[in-house]
């Protein structure tokens, strides 16, 4: 965070976005997104409060031996791959199926 926050604020300020809810959320887009959480969590209202909320967050990670994933290697979706077992594809040894035509 202390490299990212003064290139964000420079950003903002170059491209004269003055306006605290655009500063946040342009900052909160650009976050991990278990630092936005904290930041939306703990109500940040502008971009310093933002900030200084992700320090500390970081600053506490660091001190307890924890990081945050690179953003780039944080899944955005859940997707389950279970093994492969073999149904039977015949629908009178299906259970489901059974079960399901009892209700129609």
């Amino acid at each position: 965070m202390s490299k990212f926050a003064p290139e964000i604020t420079d950003l903002l300020i170059r491209a004269e976005i003055y306006s605290d809810p655009l500063q946040l959320d342009f900052f909160c887009d650009r976050i991990h997104p278990k630092l936005q959480e904290a930041v939306y969590m703990r109500g940040a209202s502008n971009l310093q409060e933002a900030i200084k909320l992700c320090t500390e967050v970081e600053y506490n990670l660091a001190r307890s031996g924890l990081t945050l994933q690179p953003y780039s290697s944080v899944p955005t979706g859940t997707m389950y791959n279970s093994p492969k077992t073999d149904f039977p594809t015949n629908s009178t040894n299906n259970p489901i199926q059974n079960q399901n035509a009892q209700y129609y």
